[in-house]
């Protein structure tokens, strides 16, 4: 396996193939960065998430669960999770 050696573009989309992006996807140099893959590019996110993104998703994982709760429905809440099925896509929600 290589190693990226150049740093990618970041808040824009770059052509490149699975294998890059989950190269690029296990860089620690991008450890708190959201990334994206789509029809074969990439898309690293940088920008912070401040307070008032969290109280948001907060607000909402609390009415899901309220809702699941009061219903006696099972259920299982997972935040900043990332999903990948190769060769496929990813996606990162917030809330899951």
């Amino acid at each position: 396996m290589s190693t990226i050696k150049t740093n990618l573009p970041t808040n824009t989309w770059a052509i490149a193939t699975w294998d890059e992006f989950i190269e690029m996807a296990n860089n620690p140099a991008y450890k708190k960065a959201k990334c994206y893959y789509h029809n074969e590019q990439i898309r690293i996110e940088t920008m912070p998430i401040g307070p008032d993104h969290s109280r948001n998703n907060a607000i909402i994982l609390f009415a899901i669960n309220l809702f699941c709760t009061i219903k006696g429905l099972a259920f299982n809440s997972l935040d900043n999770c990332s999903y990948r099925m190769t060769g496929i896509r990813e996606c990162q929600p917030d809330i899951s």
